[in-house]
């Protein structure tokens, strides 16, 4: 599946393999998604938002399933564990929930993040240049 978010806060969904939409548009009132990812297996969608919070969406229903919210920045990216089983979202210079090292963060924005296969190592990317990997278990830059 492809998930195709637009600006008027409207989700599709589309069969990549038969090129068509599935199902009803979803709507979000809020109209501040910034970030998507597709669970592994491919039954759920979170998205973050401009006001920081974080939604898991159920992709048969186009319904929010659950709302994370206390964040008080941007949340940039999004992506899941390999099991399916965490949301690791990535705002400001935190990777919320997983990585707070106050002297290891970027100095700037964390626009991308992703999980290792293992889940072991997290990559983070910003807008000060670098790319980091951090140990997920130390919570500290490797």
């Amino acid at each position: 599946i492809i998930i195709y978010s637009g600006r008027d806060g409207s989700f599709r969904v589309w069969d990549f393999e038969r090129g068509m939409q599935v199902g009803e548009e979803w709507e979000d009132s809020e109209l501040e998604e910034s970030a998507m990812a597709v669970s592994p297996d491919g039954k759920m969608v979170t998205t973050g938002g401009n006001g920081g919070a974080v939604k898991l969406w159920n992709v048969d229903t186009g319904k929010v399933i659950k709302k994370w919210t206390g964040h008080t920045s941007r949340v940039r990216s999004v992506c899941w564990s390999p099991d399916g089983g965490r949301v690791v979202p990535a705002c400001l210079v935190y990777v919320v929930d997983y990585l707070c090292a106050p002297s290891s963060r970027h100095g700037m924005e964390v626009s991308a993040i992703a999980l290792s296969p293992s889940g072991k190592t997290v990559a983070t990317g910003s807008w000060d240049g670098p790319v980091r990997l951090w140990d997920v278990d130390a919570g500290k830059i490797i």
